[in-house]
């Protein structure tokens, strides 16, 4: 389709507004690219989010704008230690259901009463929950293809809050949140009934890692690397194309 001057300048900035509708966000100081200090971009500088009414809905909005499936947890009082920038976010109220920490309850963007030493984290810790019917919903959520056994017990007992309970997949749910299920921390169970699954992968890496971009000028663009075995590297560009971009944009919650 060929689009000309004015048209052409209308679609790019449609895109470029879709693309920006959220603040990026990231994990800063961390063990590994699932946790670390809560750190948005805004106004062309990345800040810190402080630990006033920071709780784990607040991180499973965090975990879920970076496509991090499994069970999240928040930190406070600097976790993950002290930031250097400014201090964005206050305040932050999220349901757990918002896509992105923009679109929870907040503060205006720099207003706070906070010091570096409240900087919210979180972990975004992969699921080990579940059930016989639920194995395959877990684990693709977790990015593996196939999941085998579901036992309770077989890797300990939790020690937080039970959170689900009764939960009834087809096997075709994208998520475990599309399943039937009893209201959010409803049950009649002890630890004792933690059940886990068992994933698996021909190659032993996920299908779905993080990635992050490295070295732009702005969140949206950079040096691309991924997350694996413990480790962040880089992928050479044989072959890389634009349709390549397109899924790691995509990955990156960008359009």
């Amino acid at each position: 389709m060929w689009l000309g001057g004015d048209s052409c300048m209308r679609y790019l900035g449609a895109i470029a507004g879709r693309a920006k509708r959220f603040a990026p966000v990231r994990l800063v100081g961390g063990g590994s690219g699932r946790e670390g200090r809560v750190e948005v971009y805004h106004a062309g500088q990345w800040g810190t989010v402080c630990d006033d009414q920071w709780d784990d809905a607040d991180a499973e909005v965090v975990c879920r704008q970076l496509g991090l499936g499994g069970t999240a947890k928040a930190w406070g009082q600097a976790y993950f230690g002290e930031g250097s920038g400014r201090v964005l976010l206050d305040e932050v109220g999220c349901t757990g259901n918002e896509l992105s920490v923009e679109q929870c309850p907040k503060s205006a963007w720099g207003e706070h009463n906070c010091e570096h030493r409240e900087d919210a984290g979180v972990s975004c810790t992969p699921l080990t929950d579940g059930s016989l019917r639920l194995v395959g919903v877990v684990c693709r959520q977790l990015g593996f293809r196939s999941g085998v056994g579901a036992s309770p017990g077989l890797f300990g007992e939790g020690a937080g809050p039970i959170l689900v309970d009764d939960v009834s997949c087809t096997g075709k749910e994208p998520a475990l949140t599309h399943c039937g299920r009893r209201e959010w921390k409803k049950h009649d169970c002890t630890h004792q009934e933690d059940v886990s699954i068992t994933c698996s992968q021909e190659d032993g890496v996920p299908a779905s890692v993080p990635l992050r971009l490295v070295g732009g000028e702005t969140p949206t663009e950079g040096r691309v690397e991924i997350y694996i075995h413990g480790q962040w590297g880089t992928i050479c560009d044989d072959g890389w194309t634009d349709r390549d971009a397109d899924v790691v944009c995509r990955q990156l919650g960008y359009t």
